[in-house]
């Protein structure tokens, strides 16, 4: 049996390193793109510490004005009033069992949303305060937003 040779020709030759090189590139860039999505899925998992603490007032304009004295060591949040209210379409006290009310969140003023939030920065924060006026209506307020965040009612987290 013969065996058949061929000679290869410089073009050929200079034509199969380039497409080496390509394949190497690909290779390459492959293997940083793994690295990088790697990188990304290892730095999500870690768990920081809250490092700020949470201030929570009545008004927009006096969480801008208080943020601008206490710096950035707290956040500074407004509940914007009441958060949560009686049904305007129905009795909201349950007569038969004690006069119990029953509250509900209006999604009509953005305050389904404005407690989701507040949620997430209260879990997101060291400390949790409430600083309402001290008045019946801000009283009010903050015993509303204790509740609904679920704070602790023997701490001292009024202010």
């Amino acid at each position: 049996m013969a065996t058949k040779t061929t000679a290869i020709t410089p073009e050929e030759t200079s034509q199969t390193k380039a497409s080496a090189k390509k394949t190497a590139a690909k290779k390459t860039s492959a293997k940083k793109t793994a690295a990088k999505k790697t990188a990304k899925k290892t730095s999500s998992k870690k768990t920081t510490r809250p490092t700020k603490n949470l201030l929570i007032v009545e008004s927009p304009s006096k969480a801008k004005t208080i943020k601008k004295y206490l710096g950035s060591k707290y956040e500074v949040l407004s509940s914007k009033g009441h958060i949560r209210d009686l049904p305007a379409s129905r009795l909201g006290v349950d007569i038969e069992n004690g006069f119990t009310p029953e509250y509900i969140v209006p999604r009509k003023d953005g305050k389904a949303a404005l407690l989701k939030e507040l949620k997430a920065a209260a879990k997101n924060s060291k400390a949790v305060y409430l600083a309402t006026d001290p008045d019946r209506e801000g009283e009010a307020i903050a015993w509303h937003l204790a509740q609904m965040l679920e704070l602790d009612e023997g701490a001292e987290n009024r202010v």
